[in-house]
């Protein structure tokens, strides 16, 4: 795109400078820009070089004119296409979110960030996967995995996530379930050791 905004800027300006200089030399016998074309005025029909010149020139000027729109159409374009590709716009989703429980009452996440323009990623968590999403974590750009802590074991949770910046938040991932296992239960000491310490006391 920026080669050929360069060629036809180049483009656009040999056609004007050509356009420009076959006007200037058409000078008509009887003057004004009617004779440029062949028609000097009305009293001559022809240009200051003669008529199969003049006729030439004529095709010139007009075929000159035509690729001086054309680039100037194309410039437009090309600009509008940079103008539009350039316009802030909100980060891609993320992908293939994986959510792993490390224990009892925290889940590890991990996905793949498929943007370049983020400023942070948002995990948000639902206890039926479909309503009442809640915001529960949040890491900076280019980081792909998180740590949530504090959930409720034996209980099932879904978690998604999101990339966000000042534009606003793209698609979330897909509503990835976990459930937690129960809680390790605390191992006590045989009551003849535990009678033996109290003894001992």
């Amino acid at each position: 795109m920026g080669i050929l905004s360069i060629l036809l800027s180049l483009l656009f300006i040999a056609a004007a400078v050509a356009l420009v200089l076959v006007i200037l030399i058409q000078r008509p016998q009887g003057g004004g820009l009617a004779g440029a074309f062949g028609g000097a005025g009305g009293a001559s029909s022809q240009s200051a070089f003669g008529a199969k010149t003049g006729d030439m020139l004529t095709y010139a000027t007009v075929g000159i004119f035509i690729l001086f729109l054309l680039t100037s159409m194309g410039m437009v374009w090309i600009n509008q296409s940079l103008f539009m590709a350039s316009e802030p716009a909100p980060p891609a989703a993320p992908s293939r979110l994986a959510v792993k429980a490390e224990s009892s009452t925290e889940v590890r996440l991990t996905w793949t960030d498929n943007s370049r323009n983020e400023t942070q990623f948002v995990i948000e968590r639902s206890t039926d996967g479909l309503t009442g999403w809640t915001a529960v974590s949040q890491v900076d750009e280019d980081v792909t995995t998180e740590v949530v802590r504090g959930l409720s074991p034996e209980s099932t949770y879904f978690f998604r996530v999101l990339a966000r910046n000042l534009e606003g938040a793209s698609s979330p991932t897909d509503a990835v379930p976990v459930t937690l296992p129960a809680a390790e239960a605390v191992e006590e000491p045989p009551s003849g050791e535990r009678g033996g310490a109290e003894g001992g006391g």
